[in-house]
């Protein structure tokens, strides 16, 4: 997921001794000082896969959609770009290679079919806090990134089931950098034979700097299933261990992707309002008009009743 500390863990695994091309990477910005360690054109063709089934990376699509996902793999144009880009990882013959990429999450349909016997880094960071960055850097609402998060770590864990995976927490790297250097070099190591993850979590321990934490957590609340699935989360970053855990009150509520959108094009008018009239905002709460309050009518669509779905849908052009 975007924002949950996926840089700072690719970042251990480049220390580590992996090989990233990094020096095709995504540039660094005001939002990533030290870069994301993204490659730009495995970045490029994941986005045209996910505008492939009508998505992005803020509006993801359905689980039914992971179809037409699936279905690229097969599709000579895709196929042999994607094909490509493993083949140039491979050139270090011998050398363990690595990506980073949050749309990979929503991607794992296409890539399983190409990848040779990948393992997962599993990135975990309180949702409340990742809200508040998706706040400050995109501006997304309370209920958008909720409902992000909520998508993209389902996506992962229904995804990564039985493969080897490990599930770092980022609070944990931050407050116990060495502890959590050394766990994770020994799953690296334990899959490529090498002897000594000690050493190693030395070397990678000086990537980890606590000024790194920016934004501290969102005031806000979580649904039930969020909840269900933030404690599933923190239960696997325990054990080391996704195969046991019980997914069956974490899943994604019905209709989600259509209250996905009438919370995005909520936002984007609330966006186009404050442009439109700087002075002027509604007063939250009943709605009334008033220049000394400085936000647009508050709303949460996470408890939208059932019965509401279907107008939305036929308003907004909606597709679930």
């Amino acid at each position: 997921m975007h924002r949950s500390g996926t840089s700072l863990m690719a970042e251990l695994i480049h220390r580590w001794g992996a090989f990233g091309r990094v020096g095709e990477c995504l540039p660094p910005s005001r939002w990533n000082a030290r870069g994301y360690w993204e490659l730009a054109p495995l970045v490029d063709l994941n986005r045209r896969l996910l505008r492939e089934t009508g998505s992005n990376w803020s509006f993801p699509p359905s689980q039914k959609r992971d179809q037409d996902l699936a279905a690229l793999a097969t599709h000579p144009k895709y196929r042999d770009e994607a094909l490509s880009l493993i083949a140039s990882m491979n050139l270090e013959r011998g050398h363990n290679w690595f990506w980073k990429d949050p749309r990979l999450s929503l991607l794992l349909p296409f890539w399983q079919q190409l990848w040779d016997k990948p393992r997962y880094v599993i990135c975990l960071r309180d949702p409340l806090e990742i809200c508040s960055s998706l706040q400050e850097r995109d501006n997304l609402s309370h209920p958008v990134s909720m409902m992000l998060w909520h998508r993209y770590m389902v996506s992962i864990l229904e995804r990564t089931r039985g493969c080897p995976c490990i599930v770092m927490s980022y609070s944990r790297v931050l407050g116990a950098p060495l502890r959590e250097c050394e766990r994770l070099a020994e799953f690296l190591f334990s899959q490529s034979g090498d002897p000594d993850p000690v050493k190693t979590a030395v070397s990678m321990k000086k990537s980890v700097d606590g000024k790194l934490r920016h934004c501290q957590a969102a005031a806000g609340v979580l649904t039930r299933r969020q909840r269900n699935l933030r404690e599933a989360l923190e239960a696997a970053a325990d054990s080391g261990d996704i195969t046991s855990l019980n997914l069956s009150h974490c899943g994604l509520p019905p209709g989600w992707r259509g209250l996905l959108r009438a919370e995005l094009l909520l936002m984007r008018c609330q966006h186009r309002w404050n442009r439109l009239f700087p002075d002027i905002r509604a007063k939250e709460g009943d709605g009334e008009i008033c220049p000394q309050h400085n936000a647009f009518p508050q709303r949460q669509f996470d408890f939208v009743d059932i019965s509401l779905r279907p107008l939305l849908s036929r308003n907004t052009g909606m597709r679930q």
